[in-house]
């Protein structure tokens, strides 16, 4: 529909009408609200394909903010599992070292007493 180029079926449709056997050119009123309904129909479908593209990005990032929350999750679970691990190791080594220390003692009061009672 510009210039000199020849309309097209769709095109001509807009612009005649068929009436008992015979094409009849509609009044230019009739015209430009086909093609007014045309344009409103591809805006509308426009805003359905842009709705869609929206509500998909959404979607998108709602699944990639529900990995991230889990693999945060995941990985503090696992950091508290390693800081009780930790904990327990050094309660163990702390219990071993004590035993250590109480055995160490016991065995210096016996030699002294070994001693003392060689003295006498």
């Amino acid at each position: 529909m510009y210039g000199d180029e020849p309309l097209t079926k769709d095109e001509a449709k807009k612009f005649t009408e068929i009436v008992m056997g015979t094409e009849k050119v509609l009044p230019i009123n009739v015209v430009v609200d086909r093609i007014m309904e045309g344009q409103h129909q591809q805006q509308r479908q426009q805003r359905r394909q842009q709705q869609q593209q929206r509500q998909q990005l959404q979607q998108r990032q709602q699944r990639q903010q529900q990995q991230q929350r889990q693999q945060l999750q995941q990985r503090q679970q696992r950091q508290q599992r390693q800081q009780r691990q930790q904990l327990q190791q050094r309660q163990q080594l702390q219990q071993r070292q004590r035993r250590q220390q109480q055995q160490q003692l016991l065995l210096l009061q016996l030699i002294y007493w070994g001693c003392m009672q060689l003295q006498q």
